[in-house]
């Protein structure tokens, strides 16, 4: 029997748990107020575990969810407080870590810039309709320069010079004095 690694993190409300077991199968998780009991199949390993949880959680608001590459789970506090758990068990377990992709320190504004968002409330069909560039014949994304409008008499200094002045080596035309002006004959 394995014991999966278990992150987590924190805020004053909810305490979000991710089992990281690829693939997992005949799951079994059960979530009572004061512990958490689980049990799977992956790759042909059993995985389980209980955790007595820091403080009492509220288990008909609380849920989780299977993924491809794990189990995740939001546990709601029974109480909410300003105090947040010194760790996710009573006891100190050798596989369970910080889940620093989702963690908030205590005085911090869980909305911050900075901050993660909850990916259970993130509508990715949106944003990807919002995005825009690079893909022809989708509304939005196609980038036409003749569309922008440049200044008259702009100079890119990528255009010929058509100067009299010069012959083809740069310099004063024989004919031509150094003003420009051509030589009085002697």
């Amino acid at each position: 029997m394995h014991h999966p690694t278990i992150y987590w993190a924190q805020r004053r409300d909810v305490v979000y748990m991710r089992l990281s077991v690829s693939s997992a199968t005949d799951v079994k998780f059960k979530i009572a107020e004061e512990t958490i009991h689980f049990a799977c199949k992956s790759g042909g390993n059993d995985y389980a575990c209980k955790l007595t949880l820091f403080a009492p959680i509220n288990p008909d608001e609380s849920k989780y969810k299977v993924t491809g590459p794990c189990i995740e789970s939001i546990l709601q506090k029974k109480e909410a407080s300003d105090e947040f758990w010194t760790s996710l068990t009573k006891t100190k377990l050798p596989y369970v870590r910080i889940d620093w992709d989702r963690w908030v320190d205590e005085g911090e504004d869980e909305n911050a810039a900075g901050a993660l968002p909850n990916p259970n409330d993130m509508d990715f069909a949106s944003m990807m309709k919002n995005m825009g560039g690079g893909m022809p014949g989708m509304d939005g994304m196609n980038f036409d320069p003749s569309n922008f409008k440049m200044p008259e008499g702009a100079d890119f200094g990528d255009e010929e010079e058509d100067d009299d002045n010069k012959d083809e080596e740069g310099g004063p035309d024989e004919e031509k004095g150094e003003s420009g002006e051509e030589k009085a004959e002697e």
